[in-house]
């Protein structure tokens, strides 16, 4: 289980990652990434795996990311 510290911890790191994001996209993200839609989580959520799906959720939904988080993905994904 997440113990509240860490969750705290996870909401702050998720919040600068993905800062200029409105909070109702990750909302959605996470909620798709619970669901399923991004593949089958095994054991504990990480705050990896949030980031995952709301990276894969700016995927299908382009329009949503910004230039600057667009190139800071990118400079990742190398």
């Amino acid at each position: 289980n997440t113990t509240p510290r860490n969750a705290e911890q996870m909401v702050k790191d998720i919040s600068t990652e993905f800062k200029d994001l409105d909070i109702q996209h990750v909302q959605k993200a996470i909620r798709r990434g619970s669901l399923g839609f991004y593949g089958k989580t095994f054991g504990e959520v990480s705050t990896q795996e949030i980031c995952i799906w709301i990276i894969k959720y700016l995927k299908e939904n382009p329009e949503l990311e910004t230039m600057e988080a667009r190139l800071i993905r990118l400079n990742k994904e190398v």
